[in-house]
């Protein structure tokens, strides 16, 4: 559950949609069929879940705040109230909810702060000295992969939706958002 959410809101922040999210998917239909044969709380389910949900808030809101607290605190709960504390066998370790608790902090904190604030707008000074630099293809453009401008690995996308391959020399025409439009750097002779 926790691995296939942190991957989930993980894909939520970032651009595009790849493995992460489809492999949090996959992990939480998992759960989903373990709590209908395990004997769970569906209110300890609930608290977890809005625990998680709060988290993803606050790191939205980009801020370490209120939310965080109610957060940890809604998870923690949550997984103590999941399993009956009863003689059933299953039941959940506290060193478990511990370490669920650190890395989902580590996860919501520092890491998803990082790629939040990874995906805001590249500042007017910045494009104005992107556009017009050359690069290299990093990853196949097809039309979109990665480039290498001025020593940093920038996502891009091909000007003409054109193919291109790794090791070809680019120049960037414009930046939209935090993407880079590229399109094949002209050598001397006019030809590509």
């Amino acid at each position: 559950l926790i691995a296939g959410a942190l991957l989930v809101v993980f894909e939520l922040f970032q651009p595009g949609f790849g493995v992460a999210g489809v492999t949090g998917g996959l992990l939480l239909l998992a759960t989903a069929y373990g709590f209908t044969v395990l004997p769970a709380r569906w209110f300890g389910l609930l608290v977890l879940c809005a625990g998680l949900v709060l988290l993803t808030v606050d790191v939205a809101l980009d801020a370490i705040a209120i939310p965080t607290i109610l957060g940890t605190a809604g998870f923690v709960v949550g997984s103590l109230l999941l399993f009956p504390n009863s003689a059933e066998p299953v039941r959940l370790s506290p060193w478990l909810i511990g370490f669920a608790v650190a890395a989902s902090l580590i996860m919501f904190i520092p890491v998803m702060t990082v790629v939040r604030r990874a995906r805001k707008p590249i500042a007017a000074e910045v494009k104005a000295e992107l556009v017009g630099e050359g690069g290299e293809v990093r990853s196949v453009l097809n039309p979109e992969g990665f480039v290498l401008v001025d020593g940093e690995l920038w996502r891009a996308r091909s000007e003409d939706g054109t193919r291109m391959r790794v090791g070809e020399t680019v120049t960037v025409s414009r930046i939209d958002g935090v993407v880079l439009i590229v399109r094949a750097a002209f050598s001397g002779n006019g030809s590509h």
